[in-house]
């Protein structure tokens, strides 16, 4: 299917494109956009725009011709012509999504609980899927996983087949997977979780506090992104941030792994966190 495009030659000493995509009506950023740059009809790169609708490509050759496209399932594609493009840099590209038209009333898109769960078929290639990687066999896995996610879009399988990419670095693959999986789902926490954690993996801290954050908001079985969070806050020295995350994981999670040294690590940064504030020097 045909996209619009936005087509540019970047002059001399250009080498990086940032830009960001907001909601046309609302200027609302609009996360999780594919934002795909080609020349010559060839894909160079793609990304989906963060949390803040941000997105951002380094190490482009200069004097060479590019196009620049943005896809998102609940908009219509943008464009702007090259002149436009061209004005703006090297400063920040906004680009305006608008939004599709809703479907007629009557017509539901929402996914009931019983279609969440892994039906039979699908649940024999997921167990086949885990067994093979606690085995190592990761090639193995991901067939199954695959298998089963053409069976059925549970959440499960979606974080597992993601998980199985992130451990083998292929943290583009696994963003994929789990950016389609949102789409789908976006009230299952979880999946906000296991892409925050593949963002932390990558440094990309800011990112995957708003994914955290978000997961925290929605309903979520697992209390594990709390202990995400506190290792945000503790990378940033707020010890009073990593106390606040450990409360709520003991909340959430009274008898879960590790509580018992988590409830003294508390006690220990709570500590530390009150030093800090009762210092002369603050």
């Amino acid at each position: 299917m045909w996209t619009p495009t936005l087509v540019l030659a970047l002059a001399a000493q250009i080498t990086g494109l940032q830009g960001e995509v907001r909601n046309a009506q609302s200027q609302e950023p609009i996360p999780f956009a594919r934002v795909t740059l080609s020349s010559a009809r060839t894909t160079i790169d793609w990304q989906y725009t963060d949390q803040s609708g941000r997105f951002r490509f380094d190490g482009l050759r200069d004097a060479t011709y590019y196009s620049l496209s943005v896809e998102h399932p609940e908009y219509n594609s943008a464009e702007l012509d090259g002149a436009a493009l061209l004005g703006a840099l090297p400063t920040l590209i906004r680009m305006e999504l608008v939004p599709r038209e809703k479907k007629p009333s009557g017509v539901s898109t929402v996914v009931s609980a019983a279609e969440l769960l892994i039906p039979k078929n699908a649940r024999k290639e997921f167990d086949h899927g885990q067994t093979y990687v606690k085995r190592g066999r990761f090639d193995l896995a991901e067939r199954s996983f695959l298998k089963a996610s053409t069976l059925s879009d549970a959440p499960e399988i979606a974080v597992n087949l993601a998980s199985l990419y992130s451990s083998q670095l292929r943290y583009k693959e696994a963003e994929g997977v789990l950016v389609e999986a949102i789409r789908r789902h976006s009230d299952e926490g979880d999946i906000y979780r296991a892409l925050a954690t593949i963002y932390f993996e990558q440094g990309r801290d800011d990112d995957a506090e708003k994914l955290g954050q978000q997961a925290h908001l929605r309903k979520h079985r697992l209390a594990d992104v709390h202990l995400l969070l506190a290792k945000i806050q503790l990378k940033r020295q707020n010890l009073e941030g990593v106390a606040e995350q450990l409360d709520i994981y003991l909340r959430e999670a009274p008898r879960g792994p590790g509580s018992n040294r988590i409830r003294q690590e508390l006690e220990e940064y709570r500590g530390g966190a009150q030093r800090i504030t009762s210092s002369p020097h603050n």
